[in-house]
């Protein structure tokens, strides 16, 4: 742009010059012609002295007139240019500028000084003029004018470039704001200054600051809700690069927490089922579902993608990732239920109708057998009988309306339980070691509840240990609670059954199952009842070593004084 505005000045210096030197060439001219007209006219009319050079009246002529005459001798008739009527310029010594005319004299007088045979008689007039001023004023003024202007635009890029410097100096904290973000929220800081950009300055930051905070805000709320999902959110563009995740996929697939963004997905996840569903997502852009299953840890995982919108004809692919590991263990559990209870209904019913068409076919005429069959469904509709009234007390027990806390000695609620069981022990040569405290130990429990524990645990030891075993049950405090503990020498379980042996109609002894007697319901009606009235129950076991059950329920009150026997 300068170097424009520059050439631009050159230009118009020299256009105007030469105008200005065109147009008193042109005024000049004029004058010179009128001038030369009048002096042809007077040497034409007036008789000269020889030579004319000395002649006072020639002198007084070309002094009046401020030019030089020189008349064209007979001898340079050869030379002479027929004249043209148009004034020649030249420059001469001394910065002048001269103008000459070639002018023929009219042939009206013969001039006394020149010979008669001529026909045609020339003079040269010349004038000197001095250098046109004006144009040296102009060219003055001109390079003057350029050194305003020159000056001027310095001054205001000066100007200007202190303005940039002075506003880069009101910018700097914001620029260190944004260069150094370690507070959260980013604000940008608020400016001091007697600058008129002060106020504008000072909307804008507050503005900024609105949508920032705004923002921040927004960011907030999203991480918390991707943060405390239980689904796995990975987000992907078109080139398969990582945009988001959050911290539930690291925990469902086992990744190490380490930076995620604009990283490829095979970089990160290396499960192929994940990778294909990305890829049919981005390469159809249609939603894709597929079923996982890990084995380190062991889970079922469901992968479902969908396309995602990126903007200007983008799509890139949501993929969300959910644990059904619960879901079909609940399944399975269901199934397990419906097989065991169907079961378990099945059998007693199936030997009372046994029973019965027994009876039908002639046993009744037999009073022995009939007796002894009569035994027999009677026995069977009491195991049917166990059977309603333990899924009914599951039911209560997981509805809550079962439950009536009292304060009670467990010592003496224990007793009833432990007599029982030694009536069963004694049948099978079985030792009952009682391990309770000297002083009461009262809790705030359901005394019902409490009782159905200990019986059921008690039952469970009794029946799945070998005649000549021992069983023992001890009751105890430590530390706000009162820890209950059956332990027995029987056949013990396996350490796959370990975990489901809280499970509805679950043995683990399925082929002892008849002999044993049980429902399969005791330590199902255990656990919930222990959950219901605010406790834990531990299991602990080896393969024919024996079991043992640990179940802490919260009492109230102070720590009694305690002595085991």
């Amino acid at each position: 742009m300068a170097v424009a505005l520059g050439l631009g000045a050159v230009l118009v210096g020299f256009v105007g010059s030469q105008l200005l030197e065109t147009h008193f060439q042109r005024r000049d001219a004029a004058d010179f012609l009128g001038v030369v007209n009048s002096a042809v006219s007077l040497i034409a009319n007036t008789p000269w002295q020889e030579p004319w050079e000395n002649d006072p009246a020639w002198l007084q002529l070309e002094q009046e007139l401020k030019i030089d005459i020189l008349p064209i001798r007979a001898g340079d008739q050869s030379q002479i240019i027929e004249p043209t009527g148009q004034v020649e310029w030249s420059q001469s010594a001394g910065g002048f500028r001269r103008m000459s005319l070639l002018a023929e004299l009219p042939r009206r007088v013969p001039s006394p000084r020149l010979t008669a045979n001529h026909q045609r008689e020339f003079v040269r007039v010349t004038r000197e003029l001095p250098s046109n001023g004006l144009q040296s004023t102009w060219w003055f003024s001109w390079g003057l004018l350029c050194l305003l202007g020159a000056a001027l635009t310095l001054t205001t890029l000066n100007r200007h470039q202190a303005e940039k410097r002075k506003l880069a100096g009101l910018l700097n904290p914001w620029l260190e704001a944004v260069r150094n973000r370690q507070r959260q929220p980013f604000v940008l800081p608020a400016i001091e200054s007697s600058s008129e950009l002060e106020p504008t300055l000072a909307i804008v930051s507050e503005s900024v600051n609105e949508v920032v905070g705004e923002l921040y805000g927004e960011n907030q709320r999203s991480e918390l809700v991707l943060g405390n999902l239980q689904e796995g959110v990975l987000a992907i563009d078109e080139g398969s690069r990582i945009l988001l995740l959050n911290n539930a996929l690291y925990r469902l697939l086992g990744l190490s927490q380490e930076a995620y963004l604009d990283r490829l997905l095979l970089e990160l996840v290396r499960l192929p089922i994940i990778n294909e569903v990305a890829e049919r997502v981005l390469r159809e852009q249609v939603p894709c579902e597929a079923l996982m299953e890990l084995a380190q840890p062991q889970r079922s995982l469901r992968v479902l993608g969908r396309p995602l919108p990126l903007g200007r004809n983008r799509f890139g692919a949501l993929l969300t990732i959910r644990d059904e590991t619960m879901l079909r263990r609940i399944e399975l559990v269901r199934r397990d239920f419906v097989a065991n209870a169907s079961h378990e209904l099945k059998t007693p019913l199936a030997a009372i109708r046994a029973y019965a068409e027994t009876l039908q076919l002639g046993a009744l005429d037999d009073r022995p057998m009939a007796e002894q069959f009569v035994g027999n469904i009677i026995e069977q509709a009491d195991r049917i009988n166990g059977l309603v009234q333990g899924m009914l007390q599951l039911s209560r027990v997981e509805a809550g309306t079962a439950l009536k806390f009292e304060r009670f000695d467990a010592c003496e609620a224990a007793q009833p339980c432990i007599a029982a069981a030694l009536a069963v022990a004694r049948g099978k040569n079985i030792e009952v070691k009682t391990l309770l405290p000297n002083n009461p130990l009262e809790i705030y429990c359901d005394r019902d509840g409490f009782q159905t524990i200990v019986s059921n645990l008690l039952s469970n030891a009794v029946r799945y240990t070998h005649d000549g075993g021992r069983v023992s049950v001890a009751l105890d405090f430590v530390s706000q609670y009162c820890v209950l503990r059956v332990t027995d020498t029987g056949i013990g379980i396996h350490p796959e059954d370990l975990e489901r042996i809280f499970e509805r109609f679950y043995r683990a002894e399925k082929d002892r199952s008849t002999e044993t007697g049980g429902t399969g319901l005791g330590l199902s009606i255990v656990k919930h009842l222990t959950q219901a009235l605010g406790g834990t129950v531990l299991a602990s076991s080896q393969p024919d070593s024996g079991s043992s059950f640990e179940v802490r329920l919260p009492i109230s009150g102070g720590r009694p004084d305690q002595a085991g026997k």
